[in-house]
């Protein structure tokens, strides 16, 4: 019985030492004190095979690596453990074989579509779930990374107008741009000089998109204006272009913010209605900047504020014909040069875009004021604080009014360039509770206001 025993513990020692150097001979760790040369490696794991162990070339091929479902994985258990140097960030490099076909790994984000095959964890945060699942073998999936798109119509210019000849210190003078669905990447500074005004520069520091999320970037504008007009910018970030522009002033002689930018859009308005004395304060309403009079699509006013207010003489009630106003610029829109007549649209924007108000007292009960210059509709920009202020001038009728003066101190009806049939068109109207849309439609003999915009 005994000499049994001592037999079955030989059997047991040389199976597990049989055992022992078959799996040896498999794994070799760079740590191991039993290998002199395997700390000397690169490689702190060689599963390499050795045929002088296997006997075989059938054994120790390769490594096998855990299976997941990355639909499934939801968190990381595990503080970072290790060597610094070695281990410096959270599972960042985390390797293993994703089973999923489509959909978003559970845990960080994920570059395109779970597909079949090796994944690994790009994770430069400090958080655990502030990496990024990408495919080893992206040609293997259908990968669509994530869509960087410029908002360039949505830029908010900030700190007003420039002024010829004034010195542009920057901390007050740039722009916030917006886009949506940042991809990560890095992005150099630029350094973008002006166009049409030159001597200004627009300075883009180098920065890091969001990731997968929308974010924002600021362009610092510096610089000295050449002249009064308008300033272009044209800058490209992953590869996709954006031109926006900036307002110069004059630098004297009431040239000095004439023109605003407002929320919703980065085209200048005029601060006045057309025929007003540009002189006089914009955010006052008053007799002075009340404005001219226009029948749609005709380049001379029929009326200005200081007008009689009964019928006008020789008032010439037919209509002029489509094509004659339109948001290309035609040779009958009396806008100054660099501007004209809105669109429909474009009031829309200013509507909607801008918070509204009330100056002054509008009149009530009764179709006209004629001595009320003082009622006016405000616009105020929450994102950089402008304004701009449209009298209630009312309207010059037709037909039996005969350019009589209506609704002074009552309505603000100001023309857009947009047609409805062809004996009338759209305006932008409102009264002391209503702001419109730009799509109140009106006879085109009647005489109205023009705010003007820029081209």
């Amino acid at each position: 019985m005994k000499q049994k025993f001592i037999s079955i513990k030989r059997i047991l020692f040389f199976s597990f030492l049989i055992l022992g150097n078959y799996f040896y001979s498999q794994i070799r760790i760079s740590n191991s004190i039993a290998i002199s040369s395997a700390p000397n490696s690169s490689a702190f794991i060689d599963a390499s095979s050795n045929p002088s162990y296997n006997s075989t070339t059938n054994i120790g091929k390769g490594l096998l690596f855990p299976r997941t479902d990355l639909t499934t994985f939801t968190a990381f258990l595990q503080a970072p453990f290790g060597i610094a140097n070695n281990y410096p960030f959270l599972y960042d490099g985390f390797i293993l074989f994703n089973t999923a076909t489509s959909g978003v790994a559970g845990v960080g984000s994920t570059e395109g579509t779970l597909c079949r095959g090796f994944w690994y964890y790009d994770n430069p945060s400090n958080i655990l779930n502030g990496g990024t699942w990408k495919p080893v073998r992206p040609d293997l999936c259908t990968v669509t990374p994530p869509s960087f798109q410029f908002d360039c119509a949505g830029t908010i210019p900030m700190g007003g107008h420039f002024v010829q000849g004034t010195p542009v210190l920057g901390s007050d003078k740039f722009n916030i741009f917006q886009y949506t669905a940042g991809n990560g990447a890095s992005y150099p500074g630029q350094t973008i000089p002006s166009t049409g005004v030159t001597g200004l520069t627009a300075t883009l520091m180098a920065g890091t998109l969001a990731n997968g999320t929308a974010g924002n970037f600021n362009l610092i504008i510096t610089g000295i204006a050449s002249a009064a007009g308008t300033a272009s910018f044209t800058f490209t970030l992953e590869g996709q272009t954006c031109t926006f522009t900036r307002i110069v002033d004059g630098s004297g002689g009431g040239g000095g913010g004439n023109q605003v930018v407002m929320c919703g859009s980065s085209k200048a308005w005029m601060t006045h209605n057309l025929g007003a004395d540009i002189n006089q304060p914009a955010n006052v309403p008053t007799q002075a900047t009340a404005g001219n009079y226009y029948q749609w699509g005709r380049i001379s006013p029929v009326a200005t504020a200081y007008s009689t207010t009964g019928a006008l003489p020789g008032w010439d009630s037919s209509t002029a014909p489509n094509g004659s106003w339109s948001a290309s610029k035609t040779v009958n829109d009396p806008c100054p040069s660099g501007f004209r007549v809105p669109t429909s649209s474009e009031w829309a924007i200013l509507n909607t875009s801008n918070t509204p108000s009330n100056i002054g007292t509008f009149s009530t009960g009764s179709p006209n004021d004629p001595t009320n210059f003082g009622a006016a509709k405000q616009f105020t920009c929450t994102n950089n604080g402008n304004i701009l202020v449209f009298p209630a001038a009312g309207y010059r009728g037709t037909n039996a009014g005969q350019g009589a003066l209506a609704g002074r101190g009552v309505t603000g009806d100001y023309w857009a360039v947009d047609e409805s049939g062809s004996t009338m068109s759209y305006m932008f109207y409102f009264t002391s509770s209503v702001s419109g849309n730009g799509n109140q439609p009106q006879v085109r003999s009647v005489g109205a206001p023009i705010r003007c915009i820029q081209e």
